[in-house]
């Protein structure tokens, strides 16, 4: 059946859905990792580096070296920890899940470490420190794996929620737009003091 517009409208409203959640807040999600990091591999098909399988990628693989800081992206809580030492066979190694307001879900895979924080659980505000990136699980190397799913569990592109959050917000806030860039000149003022 040839693509046509109909299928077009209707993957843009799978799309704007999925990054406005389930309760009508959009996803907005600041970057995993604080330093510039190759994607080593992307949202999408492609042949599993370990299975030579032809496979989804359910999200972005960051090649960074074993020890990276991993920051949660956006508030939410840790719903689910997986440790490799617990379960050997899991392909995603220590990770963490964090669900977020809107119904998403966020997911960190392969990680060398969990920070103490993220053993207790609880609710996380974003850029609070989950753990360090590394190689366990089903791993070629040191890497990031970072997951958005959406609410009904379905994956998401991260980059689009990634690119959200670098447009102007005052885009999405409508009205408050004005305060807010009024707020972000007083930030600037006062920082630069």
């Amino acid at each position: 059946m040839p693509y046509n517009e109909r299928q077009a409208s209707a993957g843009r409203e799978r799309l704007a859905q999925a990054i406005i959640g389930a309760k009508g807040q959009p996803f907005v999600a600041a970057s995993p990792v604080r330093v510039s990091a190759p994607v080593t591999s992307s949202y999408g098909q492609r042949v599993h580096p370990v299975t030579q399988q032809q496979s989804f990628h359910t999200g972005i693989d960051y090649g960074v070296p074993k020890g990276t800081p991993v920051y949660a992206t956006a508030p939410g809580y840790v719903s689910q920890t997986t440790s490799a030492k617990a379960s050997p066979y899991d392909p995603k190694g220590n990770s963490v899940f964090l669900q977020h307001p809107g119904g998403q879900q966020s997911r960190y895979e392969h990680l060398d470490k969990f920070s103490d924080q993220t053993l207790k659980g609880g609710e996380f505000n974003e850029g609070d420190l989950l753990g360090w990136s590394g190689d366990t699980g089903r791993s070629t190397g040191d890497h990031l794996h970072y997951g958005n799913f959406d609410a009904s569990g379905q994956p998401m592109n991260p980059n689009d929620a990634m690119n959200i959050r670098r447009r102007d917000m005052a885009d999405l806030m409508g009205a408050q737009g004005p305060a807010i860039t009024g707020k972000r000149k007083e930030v600037r003022k006062v920082a630069s003091k």
